[in-house]
């Protein structure tokens, strides 16, 4: 019996933007078994999409914390829900 998928969507503050941020998450996801998309948001945030089981979700979360690039992580924002359709992969947007 395969565990369930969960959707965070998740919002980065700090400095993430112009750091290498993304390529990170990026890389992180697909050493989590995280599929979804990590994208700039206009505010210097940072979005991601992250879809996985709970645990590989957790995983990745300390993961882009402790390792965010060149910069820096102050908080995350996170909504928890089952996702609607699911990705393939993991994608910068």
């Amino acid at each position: 019996m395969s565990e369930e998928v969960w959707e965070w969507e998740i919002r980065v503050d700090g400095l993430v933007q112009g750091v290498g941020f993304r390529a990170a998450a990026t890389m992180l996801a697909e050493t989590n078994r995280i599929c979804g998309y990590v994208r700039n948001s206009t505010d210097g945030s940072v979005e991601i999409c992250a879809q996985g089981t709970q645990k590989d979700l957790e995983s990745f979360l300390e993961a882009v914390r402790a390792r965010p690039g060149l910069g820096s992580v102050d908080q995350f924002k996170i909504d928890r829900h089952r996702p609607e359709a699911l990705f393939s992969s993991f994608e910068i947007r």
